[in-house]
């Protein structure tokens, strides 16, 4: 059986199919009376295949540039999506899992690749939701701001030595002290070559509520960031 999406919902990648628990995003409204979400399977030419592979890497890079001048947005994620990560010429791919009601993007950071988390309800570009943050953060009157940052990076000091393969020590969100309009969690994992994975949460407002920083410490005490190749 072929998966066969409504018209009123995004065109999923070709060979696409939900995963097990998958539900599609409320934003996309209900499925019209008499829509047939599944239809019979047809013959695969030689063409097709090509396609699928190419759609695999591709498709929604493309779709993505072309809609919101992002890298990647993945409104079809898998529940364990896989990222391929830098940390100085190293390449790390990380598999990571998030709930309903958040989408995954992977694009440039500071840092270099870096997977933005965001609510799926979220409507505001990468540099409108870095611009949005910034006026939160000096005081301005902006939307408030919730978001997920997945990395790799040099590590912070930490006091005692750690693990690898291991996240430290888990601690609870923080207010930045400047203005404390500003509670992020964060925690980082050792990797074999001197480098961190990071795991950030950021929750921007007047006052900021813990909505990405409970995500963050979510994923990584469920296990639902994980390293599977690389440092």
């Amino acid at each position: 059986m072929r998966y066969n999406p409504p018209p009123n919902w995004p065109k999923a990648p070709d060979g696409w199919s939900p995963p097990p628990g998958w539900k599609p995003t409320p934003e996309w409204g209900p499925v019209p009376d008499g829509w047939e979400l599944w239809l019979a399977d047809a013959p695969a030419s030689r063409s097709r295949v090509g396609i699928r592979a190419v759609t695999a890497v591709g498709v929604t890079v493309a779709v993505a540039a072309a809609i919101a001048g992002l890298l990647v947005w993945k409104p079809w994620a898998q529940p364990d999506d896989q990222f391929a990560l830098d940390y100085h010429g190293s390449k790390i791919s990380v598999g990571i899992s998030v709930p309903d009601g958040w989408r995954m993007e992977l694009g440039k950071g500071f840092v270099g690749p870096t997977v933005f988390i965001s609510q799926s309800s979220e409507s505001r570009s990468r540099s409108e939701i870095e611009s949005d943050s910034r006026a939160i953060s000096k005081g301005g009157s902006k939307n408030p701001i919730h978001t997920a940052r997945v990395f790799a990076n040099n590590c912070m000091h930490l006091g005692y030595e750690q693990t690898v393969g291991q996240w430290a020590k888990d601690e609870p969100p923080s207010l930045e002290s400047n203005n404390r309009l500003n509670l992020t969690w964060s925690n980082q994992m050792q990797l074999s070559n001197g480098g961190c994975l990071y795991v950030v949460g950021d929750d921007y407002g007047n006052p900021p509520e813990d909505v990405a920083s409970s995500l963050a410490r979510q994923l990584v005490t469920s296990g639902s960031v994980r390293l599977t190749s690389g440092a």
